[in-house]
């Protein structure tokens, strides 16, 4: 009976302990989710991004609200309007009647495209904070923006089929890191895997229990639980190399519109997630495109790197997509060298 005693008293004090680190720990990762700022960059804060990145922040693109399956390229936005809310933000995004995240004038002879993913998009921010909407004043010239979260070059290209491009003179192309998988598979396949409309509803519903776990109050043990998603998610494959990457980028654009208007000059602006060095696949772009005097497309291109333009203050700490600061910086570059033209 003595034993007994004492092994339900040695079971009641560990769990007692064991309760407390576990709110201790919940505690910490509450106060990081709820008030980033005040934890700056550092490991810790990488830790969480990781874990917000891989299983808490919601995705626009499979948000019913904001987005709806395409049969052509998977998804696009819906007209109208969305809340997208993370930990950092709580923005809204505004569509057009093609889907685009812009107004409905900028459809009409448009001077300007920028296309691109998340980043083109204004993901985070208000979108007339975001690059395109702020070079639009800048250069006080009409800009589109025909940009969607996770799209890739090949999907990207095919929307100038759905444009006005009568008075088109200069096409933006946002390239970003996690482009390179659609990419090497449209470089391969000439064309994207499609999902099915089933498929895309699953998804979704992951979603939509990402976005009313954000809203949900407190209890102990909210942010360990998404600590344990996000570690039990498959472990994201190998980027190819950068010179693979410049050229399966190269190679869809050579198989796109663009390359049959000789008047249209095209600027490619990279973007790398969380500020990673995007010099390998610039320079690779660049010997690419000098390997080729003869080629009339590789004329008309002209290449901009950001790692060197942006810092790690210009991103926000738990989601590696860009502050207004970061876009103001992108805008500048980007005026800067379509001036030239």
């Amino acid at each position: 009976m003595a034993l007994l005693r004492k092994l339900i008293r040695w079971f009641v004090e560990w769990s007692i302990i064991a309760l407390i680190v576990v709110l201790l720990l919940d505690g910490v990762l509450y106060l990081i989710f709820n008030h980033p700022k005040t934890f700056g960059n550092n490991a810790l804060t990488q830790l969480v991004k990781a874990v917000n990145i891989g299983a808490a922040r919601p995705q626009p693109a499979y948000d019913p609200d904001c987005s709806k399956f395409d049969f052509d390229i998977n998804y696009r936005f819906r007209e109208g309007s969305c809340r997208h809310k993370s930990w950092e933000f709580d923005v809204t995004i505004r569509a057009n009647s093609a889907g685009f995240p812009d107004t409905e004038d900028s459809l009409i002879e448009p001077e300007i495209v920028v296309l691109g993913d998340s980043y083109a998009a204004g993901w985070g921010v208000e979108q007339e904070q975001a690059f395109p909407a702020l070079l639009e004043n800048q250069l006080d010239r009409k800009v589109l923006v025909a940009a969607a979260p996770s799209y890739a070059t090949g999907r990207e290209l095919w929307l100038l089929d759905e444009m006005d491009l009568s008075r088109v003179d200069s096409v933006v192309i946002q390239f970003s890191e996690n482009d390179a998988f659609e990419n090497l598979e449209v470089f391969k396949n000439e064309g994207v895997t499609p999902i099915h409309h089933l498929v895309y509803r699953s998804i979704a519903r992951t979603n939509l229990q990402r976005k009313r776990y954000l809203e949900r109050p407190y209890y102990p043990g909210k942010y360990l639980y998404l600590v344990w998603l996000a570690f039990n998610q498959p472990a994201a494959p190998a980027l190819p190399d950068d010179d693979s990457m410049a050229k399966h980028f190269l190679g869809i654009l050579s198989r796109s519109k663009l390359a049959e208007m000789p008047d249209v000059n095209v600027l490619v602006v990279s973007i790398y997630e969380d500020h990673k060095n995007d010099a390998g696949f610039i320079s690779s772009l660049e010997q690419r495109i000098k390997a080729e005097p003869g080629n009339s497309l590789y004329q008309r291109i002209r290449v901009l790197g950001t790692s060197e333009i942006l810092d790690q203050e210009d991103y926000f700490i738990l989601d590696d997509h860009l502050r207004p600061t970061g876009h103001e910086k992108i805008a500048s570059a980007l005026a800067s060298e379509l001036s030239k033209n």
